[in-house]
Protein backbone atom coordinates (compact mmCIF):
# COMPACT_ATOMS: atom_id res chain seq x y z
CA UNK A 1 0.00 0.00 0.00
CA UNK A 2 1.13 3.26 -1.00
CA UNK A 3 1.20 6.48 1.62
CA UNK A 4 -1.89 7.89 -0.23
CA UNK A 5 -3.80 4.55 0.57
CA UNK A 6 -2.91 4.98 4.06
CA UNK A 7 -4.35 8.49 4.14
CA UNK A 8 -7.33 7.25 2.30
CA UNK A 9 -7.71 4.38 4.46
CA UNK A 10 -7.19 5.85 7.61
CA UNK A 11 -9.67 9.03 6.97
CA UNK A 12 -12.23 6.70 5.75
CA UNK A 13 -15.50 5.78 6.80
CA UNK A 14 -14.91 2.27 5.93
CA UNK A 15 -14.28 -0.43 8.47
CA UNK A 16 -10.40 -1.67 8.36
CA UNK A 17 -10.73 -5.71 7.36
CA UNK A 18 -8.73 -8.12 10.14
CA UNK A 19 -6.71 -9.36 7.35
CA UNK A 20 -5.37 -5.78 6.70
CA UNK A 21 -5.10 -4.99 10.12
CA UNK A 22 -3.19 -8.51 10.86
CA UNK A 23 -0.12 -7.60 7.77
CA UNK A 24 -0.01 -4.18 8.45
CA UNK A 25 0.62 -5.18 12.87
CA UNK A 26 3.09 -8.28 11.30
CA UNK A 27 4.71 -5.84 9.02
CA UNK A 28 5.42 -3.27 11.64
CA UNK A 29 7.09 -6.21 13.90
CA UNK A 30 9.06 -7.03 11.70
CA UNK A 31 10.57 -3.31 11.01
CA UNK A 32 10.79 -2.59 14.81
CA UNK A 33 11.36 -5.74 16.18
CA UNK A 34 8.54 -5.91 18.52
CA UNK A 35 7.66 -8.48 20.77
CA UNK A 36 5.29 -9.07 23.62
CA UNK A 37 8.56 -8.11 26.07
CA UNK A 38 9.44 -4.94 24.34
CA UNK A 39 6.37 -3.66 21.95
CA UNK A 40 4.88 -1.08 25.12
CA UNK A 41 8.35 0.91 26.12
CA UNK A 42 8.98 0.93 22.27
CA UNK A 43 5.79 2.41 21.36
CA UNK A 44 5.31 4.48 24.22
CA UNK A 45 6.90 7.49 23.01
CA UNK A 46 4.45 8.90 20.89
CA UNK A 47 5.90 12.05 20.41
CA UNK A 48 7.86 10.53 17.39
CA UNK A 49 5.01 11.45 15.14
CA UNK A 50 5.85 15.10 15.87
CA UNK A 51 9.32 14.47 14.38
CA UNK A 52 9.64 17.70 12.19
CA UNK A 53 11.36 15.65 9.57
CA UNK A 54 8.32 13.36 9.16
CA UNK A 55 6.15 14.82 6.49
CA UNK A 56 1.89 14.60 7.51
CA UNK A 57 1.86 11.67 5.02
CA UNK A 58 4.88 9.75 7.14
CA UNK A 59 3.03 10.34 10.19
CA UNK A 60 -0.25 9.04 9.12
CA UNK A 61 1.76 5.76 7.47
CA UNK A 62 3.31 5.35 10.86
CA UNK A 63 0.06 5.78 12.68
CA UNK A 64 -1.90 3.36 11.12
CA UNK A 65 0.75 0.69 11.22
CA UNK A 66 1.15 1.32 15.16
CA UNK A 67 -2.57 1.15 15.64
CA UNK A 68 -3.13 -2.03 13.83
CA UNK A 69 -0.47 -3.61 15.23
CA UNK A 70 -2.09 -2.68 18.95
CA UNK A 71 -5.64 -3.52 17.78
CA UNK A 72 -4.20 -6.94 16.48
CA UNK A 73 -2.20 -8.25 19.50
CA UNK A 74 -3.67 -9.96 22.30
CA UNK A 75 -2.25 -9.08 25.50
CA UNK A 76 -1.50 -12.29 28.11
CA UNK A 77 -2.15 -10.65 31.15
CA UNK A 78 -4.74 -7.83 32.98
CA UNK A 79 -2.12 -5.24 33.49
CA UNK A 80 -1.28 -5.63 29.68
CA UNK A 81 -4.78 -5.30 28.80
CA UNK A 82 -5.13 -1.80 30.63
CA UNK A 83 -1.77 -0.52 29.21
CA UNK A 84 -2.56 -2.28 25.80
CA UNK A 85 -6.00 0.02 26.46
CA UNK A 86 -4.68 3.35 27.10
CA UNK A 87 -1.73 3.04 24.62
CA UNK A 88 -4.32 2.54 21.42
CA UNK A 89 -6.52 5.40 23.01
CA UNK A 90 -3.38 7.87 22.79
CA UNK A 91 -2.47 7.20 19.13
CA UNK A 92 -6.30 7.52 18.13
CA UNK A 93 -6.08 10.98 19.96
CA UNK A 94 -3.07 11.68 17.64
CA UNK A 95 -5.04 10.38 14.50
CA UNK A 96 -8.12 12.47 15.53
CA UNK A 97 -5.83 15.57 15.85
CA UNK A 98 -3.98 15.45 11.97
CA UNK A 99 -8.06 14.54 10.19
CA UNK A 100 -9.20 18.09 12.15
CA UNK A 101 -6.00 19.85 11.15
CA UNK A 102 -6.17 18.05 7.54
CA UNK A 103 -9.81 18.51 7.04
CA UNK A 104 -9.15 22.44 8.18
CA UNK A 105 -6.61 22.64 5.67
CA UNK A 106 -8.77 21.25 3.03
CA UNK A 107 -11.80 23.12 3.91
CA UNK A 108 -14.06 20.94 2.66
CA UNK A 109 -17.46 22.21 3.62
CA UNK A 110 -18.70 19.43 6.70
CA UNK A 111 -14.82 20.51 7.85
CA UNK A 112 -15.38 24.34 7.95
CA UNK A 113 -15.96 26.02 11.54
CA UNK A 114 -19.31 27.39 11.52
CA UNK A 115 -19.53 31.13 12.30
CA UNK A 116 -21.72 31.73 15.23
CA UNK A 117 -22.04 28.53 16.20
CA UNK A 118 -24.16 26.75 18.31
CA UNK A 119 -23.99 24.57 20.71
CA UNK A 120 -26.25 21.63 20.83
CA UNK A 121 -27.32 22.77 24.71
CA UNK A 122 -28.38 26.46 23.35
CA UNK A 123 -30.44 24.77 20.17
CA UNK A 124 -32.13 22.56 22.79
CA UNK A 125 -33.15 25.51 24.98
CA UNK A 126 -34.04 27.58 22.41
CA UNK A 127 -36.37 25.01 20.40
CA UNK A 128 -37.97 23.45 23.26
CA UNK A 129 -38.97 26.91 24.91
CA UNK A 130 -41.10 27.22 21.75
CA UNK A 131 -43.09 23.32 22.24
CA UNK A 132 -46.53 24.11 20.09
CA UNK A 133 -49.49 22.69 22.14
CA UNK A 134 -52.23 20.72 20.26
CA UNK A 135 -54.79 21.12 22.59
CA UNK A 136 -54.81 24.78 22.88
CA UNK A 137 -54.77 24.83 19.16
CA UNK A 138 -57.71 22.64 18.71
CA UNK A 139 -60.12 24.40 22.13
CA UNK A 140 -60.36 27.73 20.59
CA UNK A 141 -63.57 27.08 17.88
CA UNK A 142 -62.37 26.33 14.08
CA UNK A 143 -63.72 29.93 12.82
CA UNK A 144 -61.46 31.82 15.39
CA UNK A 145 -58.52 29.74 15.28
CA UNK A 146 -55.38 29.83 12.89
CA UNK A 147 -55.77 28.17 9.92
CA UNK A 148 -55.27 24.11 9.63
CA UNK A 149 -52.83 23.65 7.14
CA UNK A 150 -51.23 26.99 9.09
CA UNK A 151 -50.68 25.27 12.36
CA UNK A 152 -49.84 21.98 11.03
CA UNK A 153 -47.25 22.91 8.60
CA UNK A 154 -46.13 25.31 11.83
CA UNK A 155 -46.42 21.65 13.83
CA UNK A 156 -44.53 19.28 11.09
CA UNK A 157 -41.88 22.27 11.22
CA UNK A 158 -41.37 22.14 14.76
CA UNK A 159 -41.17 18.02 14.87
CA UNK A 160 -38.44 18.23 11.81
CA UNK A 161 -36.36 21.05 13.77
CA UNK A 162 -36.70 18.47 17.03
CA UNK A 163 -35.36 15.42 14.96
CA UNK A 164 -32.55 17.34 14.57
CA UNK A 165 -31.78 18.80 17.74
CA UNK A 166 -33.35 16.47 20.23
CA UNK A 167 -31.70 12.98 19.18
CA UNK A 168 -28.41 12.83 17.37
CA UNK A 169 -28.71 14.42 14.11
CA UNK A 170 -28.83 12.04 11.03
CA UNK A 171 -28.24 13.15 7.32
CA UNK A 172 -31.27 14.38 4.92
CA UNK A 173 -32.85 11.11 5.76
CA UNK A 174 -36.50 12.39 6.29
CA UNK A 175 -38.06 12.96 2.59
CA UNK A 176 -39.40 10.02 2.17
CA UNK A 177 -39.81 8.72 5.98
CA UNK A 178 -43.24 7.03 5.99
CA UNK A 179 -45.14 5.97 9.03
CA UNK A 180 -46.16 2.83 10.27
CA UNK A 181 -47.83 0.84 12.96
CA UNK A 182 -46.14 -2.60 12.99
CA UNK A 183 -42.26 -3.80 11.99
CA UNK A 184 -43.84 -6.20 9.58
CA UNK A 185 -44.85 -3.16 7.31
CA UNK A 186 -41.18 -2.21 6.44
CA UNK A 187 -39.93 -2.49 3.31
CA UNK A 188 -36.69 -3.59 1.62
CA UNK A 189 -35.26 -0.47 0.52
CA UNK A 190 -37.21 2.34 2.27
CA UNK A 191 -37.46 4.71 5.55
CA UNK A 192 -39.69 4.17 8.38
CA UNK A 193 -40.43 5.19 11.46
CA UNK A 194 -43.07 2.71 13.46
CA UNK A 195 -45.47 3.58 15.74
CA UNK A 196 -47.09 1.06 18.23
CA UNK A 197 -48.88 1.98 21.46
CA UNK A 198 -45.94 1.36 23.61
CA UNK A 199 -43.01 2.76 21.27
CA UNK A 200 -41.78 4.65 18.50
CA UNK A 201 -38.78 3.99 16.35
CA UNK A 202 -37.28 5.52 13.22
CA UNK A 203 -35.94 2.44 11.21
CA UNK A 204 -33.25 3.80 8.08
CA UNK A 205 -32.27 1.31 5.12
CA UNK A 206 -31.89 4.22 2.34
CA UNK A 207 -29.18 6.62 3.74
CA UNK A 208 -25.56 7.61 2.95
CA UNK A 209 -23.44 4.91 5.04
CA UNK A 210 -26.18 1.83 5.04
CA UNK A 211 -23.29 0.50 2.44
CA UNK A 212 -21.64 -0.21 6.17
CA UNK A 213 -24.46 -0.67 8.83
CA UNK A 214 -27.09 -1.39 7.12
CA UNK A 215 -30.79 -1.18 8.49
CA UNK A 216 -30.55 0.56 11.32
CA UNK A 217 -33.00 1.16 14.42
CA UNK A 218 -33.05 4.51 15.76
CA UNK A 219 -34.06 5.97 19.89
CA UNK A 220 -36.09 9.46 18.79
CA UNK A 221 -36.07 10.26 22.19
CA UNK A 222 -38.84 11.19 24.54
CA UNK A 223 -39.65 14.57 23.27
CA UNK A 224 -40.23 13.18 19.79
CA UNK A 225 -42.16 10.21 20.75
CA UNK A 226 -44.79 12.37 21.98
CA UNK A 227 -44.63 15.06 18.96
CA UNK A 228 -44.89 11.85 16.45
CA UNK A 229 -48.10 10.87 18.40
CA UNK A 230 -48.95 14.19 18.21
CA UNK A 231 -48.51 14.96 15.12
CA UNK A 232 -51.07 11.64 14.47
CA UNK A 233 -53.50 12.62 16.42
CA UNK A 234 -53.49 16.45 15.05
CA UNK A 235 -53.42 15.08 11.30
CA UNK A 236 -56.75 12.98 11.93
CA UNK A 237 -58.29 15.82 14.27
CA UNK A 238 -57.92 18.38 11.53
CA UNK A 239 -59.20 15.86 8.22
CA UNK A 240 -62.19 14.46 10.69
CA UNK A 241 -62.77 18.35 11.11
CA UNK A 242 -62.45 19.97 7.93
CA UNK A 243 -65.72 21.32 6.12
CA UNK A 244 -63.28 21.82 2.62
CA UNK A 245 -62.96 17.50 2.24
CA UNK A 246 -59.35 18.44 2.64
CA UNK A 247 -57.40 15.02 3.84
CA UNK A 248 -54.76 15.92 6.36
CA UNK A 249 -54.10 12.60 6.96
CA UNK A 250 -50.94 11.09 5.26
CA UNK A 251 -48.36 8.30 5.50
CA UNK A 252 -45.10 10.47 5.55
CA UNK A 253 -43.67 11.99 8.34
CA UNK A 254 -43.27 15.27 6.60
CA UNK A 255 -45.21 16.39 3.80
CA UNK A 256 -46.02 19.55 1.70
CA UNK A 257 -49.26 20.93 3.09
CA UNK A 258 -51.64 22.88 1.28
CA UNK A 259 -55.49 23.96 1.65
CA UNK A 260 -55.86 20.43 -0.47
CA UNK A 261 -54.56 18.86 2.61
CA UNK A 262 -50.87 16.98 2.95
CA UNK A 263 -48.79 16.22 -0.01
CA UNK A 264 -45.49 13.90 -0.64
CA UNK A 265 -42.39 16.19 -0.15
CA UNK A 266 -40.93 16.88 -3.37
CA UNK A 267 -37.18 16.37 -3.07
CA UNK A 268 -34.82 16.09 -1.00
CA UNK A 269 -33.61 19.26 -2.37
CA UNK A 270 -37.07 20.63 -1.31
CA UNK A 271 -35.77 19.09 2.24
CA UNK A 272 -32.79 20.76 2.48
CA UNK A 273 -34.40 24.30 2.14
CA UNK A 274 -37.10 23.69 4.44
CA UNK A 275 -34.82 22.88 6.93
CA UNK A 276 -32.48 25.83 6.21
CA UNK A 277 -35.52 28.44 6.45
CA UNK A 278 -37.30 27.13 9.47
CA UNK A 279 -34.07 26.80 11.44
CA UNK A 280 -34.30 30.53 11.08
CA UNK A 281 -37.58 31.01 12.64
CA UNK A 282 -36.08 28.87 15.90
CA UNK A 283 -32.57 30.01 16.24
CA UNK A 284 -30.11 33.03 16.10
CA UNK A 285 -29.47 32.30 12.14
CA UNK A 286 -29.64 29.42 9.62
CA UNK A 287 -28.70 25.82 10.28
CA UNK A 288 -27.91 23.36 8.02
CA UNK A 289 -27.94 19.71 8.08
CA UNK A 290 -24.27 20.05 8.38
CA UNK A 291 -24.31 22.29 11.60
CA UNK A 292 -26.62 20.19 13.41
CA UNK A 293 -24.14 17.61 13.51
CA UNK A 294 -21.59 19.59 14.12
CA UNK A 295 -22.94 20.80 17.40
CA UNK A 296 -23.65 17.15 18.04
CA UNK A 297 -19.83 15.62 17.17
CA UNK A 298 -18.76 18.79 19.23
CA UNK A 299 -21.23 17.44 22.23
CA UNK A 300 -19.90 14.10 22.35
CA UNK A 301 -16.61 15.31 21.83
CA UNK A 302 -16.22 17.80 24.71
CA UNK A 303 -18.44 15.37 26.66
CA UNK A 304 -16.21 15.08 30.39
CA UNK A 305 -16.00 11.32 30.19
CA UNK A 306 -15.41 10.99 26.61
CA UNK A 307 -11.21 11.25 27.07
CA UNK A 308 -11.54 7.88 29.05
CA UNK A 309 -13.49 5.63 26.86
CA UNK A 310 -12.38 2.93 24.71
CA UNK A 311 -11.96 2.98 21.51
CA UNK A 312 -15.23 0.87 21.35
CA UNK A 313 -17.41 3.02 23.15
CA UNK A 314 -16.63 6.11 21.27
CA UNK A 315 -17.38 4.11 17.94
CA UNK A 316 -20.59 3.67 19.74
CA UNK A 317 -21.37 6.74 20.51
CA UNK A 318 -20.34 8.19 16.70
CA UNK A 319 -22.06 5.21 14.95
CA UNK A 320 -25.74 7.18 16.51
CA UNK A 321 -24.84 9.77 14.10
CA UNK A 322 -24.39 6.99 11.04
CA UNK A 323 -20.53 7.60 10.73
CA UNK A 324 -17.73 6.15 11.90
CA UNK A 325 -15.06 7.78 14.85
CA UNK A 326 -12.78 8.53 11.71
CA UNK A 327 -15.13 10.40 10.41
CA UNK A 328 -16.63 12.19 13.44
CA UNK A 329 -13.26 13.95 13.82
CA UNK A 330 -14.18 16.39 10.60
CA UNK A 331 -17.29 17.40 12.17
CA UNK A 332 -15.90 18.60 15.62
CA UNK A 333 -16.17 22.57 16.36
CA UNK A 334 -13.29 23.47 18.89
CA UNK A 335 -15.18 25.32 21.54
Amino acid sequence: MSNSNFINKIFSDSKLSPTTVLIRSIYLGKKLGLTENNYFDKLSNIDVINDPKLSEASRITYLFHVISFLRAYKPKSESEVAKNKDLLKRYVKAVDALKLSQAKKNKTPSSRVIDDHISLTKLQTKLNSKMINIDEYLAHPAATRESSPNFLKRFENFLLMSMYVNMPAVRNDFTTVKIVNKKDDLGANSNYIVVTPRTVYLYLTQYKTSARYGRVRLEIGPINTKLVRELIRLRKELTDSSTTGATYVSPWLFTHVTKRGSEKMASDQAMIQRIRNVSAEYFTHKQTINSFRHAWETHIQHMPEYADMSVDEREQLHNKLLHSMNAAAFYNVPL
